[in-house]
Formats: structure tokens, sequence, C-alpha cells
């Protein structure tokens, strides 16, 4: 497609291009992210949650990018990695889906 040509669908995290089997992610961070792995976290008023990444690094610049320079393309790919994440951690059940906050407070 000449779409493609033009704007070729770039990693969401490093922004590097993607082969035509790739989406979303590349290779790399797919291996180097800094995934979320402390899934048994306990929280105070809070049963469980999940996370796909820790707010670190590419992470938090690819995120940065989609809340406030107006890459919204990003939302498909991290709706997709999310929702993998919601299947495995909670079978698709959940009470509350919610933003990224964007300060500690």
């Amino acid at each position: 497609m000449i779409l493609d040509l033009l704007f070729p669908r770039k990693c969401v995290l490093c922004r590097r291009i993607l082969d035509k089997s790739q989406t979303d992610l590349c290779e790399h961070c797919r291996r180097e992210s800094p995934w979320f792995t402390a899934r048994k976290q306990k929280i105070p008023f809070i049963d469980g949650f999940c996370a796909v990444f820790v707010y670190q690094d590419l992470v938090r610049e690819s995120i940065l990018r989609y809340k406030f320079r107006g890459q919204t393309s990003y939302a498909t790919s991290y709706g997709k990695l999310l929702a993998l994440c919601i299947q495995e951690q909670f079978g698709g059940e959940f009470d509350v889906l919610t933003y990224v906050p964007v300060s500690f407070r």
C-alpha cells in the first residue's frame, strides 16, 4: 500500500520502522522493555491490578508523546497491549479501567 511507503508503521516505544511481521513493538523493545512483572503487588483498597510496562525510559517518553505531543495513533497499540495484559491477569474480568496519571500526586 502506498500509505505504508509514505508513513511506515513504527515501534511505539523506540520509533524504529517495523517489519511487515511486527505490530506495535519492534523485536528489541519486545525483549528489552521494562515490562511490569510485580503482578501480585498489594495496594490499599485494591484487590488487584495490572500494568503493561514500568513507567520509565522509552515507555515514559512514548506515553508523553501520546498524551502531550499528538501521537494519538499510539492508542490502538496501547489498547491491544493492555487488553492482552487484562486477559492474562484477570481473564478479561475487571471492575475499573483507568488512565495513566500525570504525576504521583
